[in-house]
């Protein structure tokens, strides 16, 4: 029984880990070709992941997700008579844009994984601390994406 239990629980943390997936470098005419790469990867990510907008020079890749607006307000009311009422209010909204920067020079080469039907670009900085995700269905869209990356990587070293 308990053997039984292992190999179900085996299973089902292998179905939920993703394989990494190795790739052949391989060289990109020049740095708008890659811009293309990499900006059509990135919109065709699913909508929870795929930016508002994006950003690409020659230095970084930069994108957005919108804004977050926060407010709250504050009334008091106080009745002067039966008829008559005096009110007081105090209202506060802030709102802050959501813009992230990639640089190019702080990047480590990228590392692609398979999990289920799904391609994931990690990147990582030179720590090792991931950056961000980049999904796509299609491997060979995966593969020109990282080898656009490398193009970038290698011209800010």
């Amino acid at each position: 029984m308990k053997t039984l239990y292992y190999i179900l629980i085996s299973s089902v943390l292998i179905g939920c880990s993703a394989t990494q997936i190795p790739y052949t470098k391989e060289t990109i005419k020049n740095s708008e070709s890659a811009y293309k790469i990499i900006e059509q990867v990135i919109y065709e990510q699913p909508t929870k992941y795929r930016p508002e907008e994006l950003f690409l020079t020659d230095t970084y890749i930069g994108y957005s997700n919108g804004s977050v607006n926060r407010s709250s307000s504050y009334t008091s009311t106080v009745e002067i008579s039966p008829n008559s009422s005096l009110s007081t209010g105090l209202s506060k909204s802030t709102s802050k844009n959501i813009k992230t920067r990639i640089y190019f020079n702080s990047l480590n080469p990228p590392k692609l994984y398979k999990k289920r039907s799904w391609y994931v670009i990690q990147l990582r900085n030179r720590p090792g601390h991931l950056l961000k995700n980049v999904y796509t269905r299609d491997k060979n869209k995966a593969i020109k994406f990282i080898n656009a990356l490398l193009l970038l990587i290698d011209k800010n070293k």
